[in-house]
């Protein structure tokens, strides 16, 4: 089989492994079922209630037909309606036509509120998972910015090693650094000695280290700037602070560096004939196009790991790190057009297994954005209201400055609908249950049904009967669902944008999507 029967054979295979749909975890096929069961739960009790209120409806209307025929008067009708009926469990069973259906609304009412809730519940638990992948992603992205400047600043900048400068005796070089003369002459402490305000071995092989990459001629500003970090240091180390920036032996500190260059100078002459040109350090290969890779995995793989803590400082934002990406990629992207008109195609051992992990990847995310797709249409096909009018429900009208609002008593200052310190619709449904008012008129006295005088108004929020708008549920409803679709329509726009990275990183692969 030559090589290209073989990536046609490769091709056929990786398209019919994405036209297979991903298969849900355990996890999630019984979070499926757990909810589709609550929701069809639901759905048919709001059916039977429904039922019941359409047949009840009929036989109510009969007793008109037997006043009017005479059969039996009003007054006997409404004696055997007044009997008391019981259920098998001896329950009170509701008789009245008013009173069924009110509470066939009230329970349908209920359902719906209950049904939103689930909905509510299982979408912030993922709009919670979202936000903890979103987080570790920052972080990620963060530190990858943090290379990308490193990566950019050594290719710009490269270091050459002088080996020959480790030829100067060890002890001078921190005593150049310590202001302390050469070994001998007022010596400072040993490495180990961390008294009269010493820091310790380790801090000074930092220091030490500092000046080997810095070189001598930039020897004047490291012992500044260790000068300067000495003098934010404890009280305790005060007096080696004094003794850092002075010479006992009255040595001025420019006379001691230039003494060292000179040194360094005459041994680098006396051994110029053995001296080896030294490359720029090895990277190991990594160029622009290495991290942004690298930054796309770590993206793509994040929901594989678990969520970090945002970091303390806020110094680096994902933002810019996707900036400088895009860049650098569509820098990477002309390059590689460039070689691909010239016949030139990169070809490695492990391409093959790139090309299906992105085609996996690919598949995650389109499912991803899919999803989340759904969810947003799911939201949006809901019913939805605009939100309560609070500034403008205050009373104007002299008329009505001595009415009071229902739920905080205030007189003649606002409309019921608009008060603020009850905004709750439970809140207000509590009040008028204990205070006795109707929920449609919102009157003392009145029991609603076909005896309210507001019995066919309708609320001006989700247009139906039965209720006052100041308890309608549909405004909280609706911002809750502007505030889930604002969200959801960001991770949709994150998970697009993902889709297009990896395509490009597919096209680099000679992959046409």
């Amino acid at each position: 089989m030559d090589n290209n029967e073989f990536e046609r054979l490769q091709r056929n295979y990786n398209l019919l492994r994405n036209a297979i749909p991903p298969l849900p975890s355990p996890e999630e096929l019984n979070a499926n079922i757990i909810r589709q069961l609550l929701e069809v739960t639901i759905d048919k009790t709001k059916l039977e209630l429904t039922l019941i209120r359409m047949h009840l409806s009929t036989p109510w209307t009969i007793p008109g037909i037997l006043f009017a025929l005479y059969v039996t008067t009003p007054e006997v009708s409404e004696a055997m309606m007044n009997r008391p009926q019981f259920d098998d469990e001896d329950r009170p069973l509701l008789i009245d036509y008013s009173q069924i259906n009110a509470a066939v609304s009230d329970q349908l009412e209920l359902l719906c509120q209950h049904q939103d809730n689930i909905k509510q519940i299982r979408n912030n638990l993922l709009l919670e998972n979202q936000k903890e992948e979103k987080s570790f992603r920052d972080r990620v992205m963060q530190e990858f910015k943090v290379l990308e400047n490193l990566m950019t600043t050594m290719e710009r900048n490269p270091v050459v090693l002088n080996w020959e400068a480790f030829d100067m005796d060890f002890s001078a070089r921190i005593a150049v650094f310590h202001n302390r003369g050469p070994e001998g002459v007022n010596a400072g402490p040993d490495l180990g000695d961390t008294s009269s305000g010493g820091r310790g071995n380790e801090d000074e092989l930092k220091i030490d280290a500092r000046f080997y990459w810095l070189g001598p001629a930039n020897v004047h500003n490291a012992v500044r700037d260790v000068d300067a970090d000495d003098a934010d240091a404890d009280d305790v180390g005060a007096d080696a602070d004094i003794d850092h920036r002075e010479l006992d032996a009255g040595l001025p500190y420019a006379d001691i560096e230039d003494d060292v260059e000179v040194r360094e100078a005459e041994e680098t002459h006396a051994n110029e004939d053995f001296i080896e040109p030294i490359d720029e350090l090895d990277v190991g290969g990594i160029g622009p196009e290495d991290v942004i890779v690298a930054v796309e995995d770590i993206y793509e793989n994040a929901d594989m790991a678990g969520p970090m803590d945002q970091p303390d400082h806020d110094e680096i934002r994902p933002e810019e790190v996707l900036v400088v990406a895009d860049e650098v990629d569509g820098d990477q992207d002309q390059h590689d057009a460039a070689r691909r008109r010239q016949g030139i195609v990169d070809q490695g051992p492990d391409d093959r297994d790139v090309i299906e992990e992105l085609f996996l990847r690919q598949r995650r995310a389109i499912q991803e954005r899919d999803d989340l797709q759904m969810m947003i249409n799911e939201l949006e096909s809901q019913e939805r209201c605009a939100p309560r009018r609070y500034r403008e429900g205050m009373i104007r009208r002299r008329a009505e400055f001595g009415m009071p609002c229902v739920f905080c008593e205030a007189l003649g200052h606002h409309y019921s609908d608009s008060c603020l310190e009850v905004m709750d619709a439970q809140e207000r449904k509590r009040i008028l249950r204990e205070t006795g008012r109707c929920k449609q008129c919102l009157d003392r006295g009145c029991e609603g049904g076909d005896d309210c005088r507001k019995k066919d108004a309708r609320c001006r929020y989700c247009s139906k009967k039965g209720h006052n708008p100041a308890i309608c549920s549909l405004p909280e409803r609706s911002r809750d669902i502007e505030d889930q679709l604002e969200v959801l329509q960001r991770n949709h726009e994150d998970a697009s944008n993902r889709v297009l990275r990896i395509r490009r990183r597919l096209r680099r692969h000679g992959v046409d999507i």
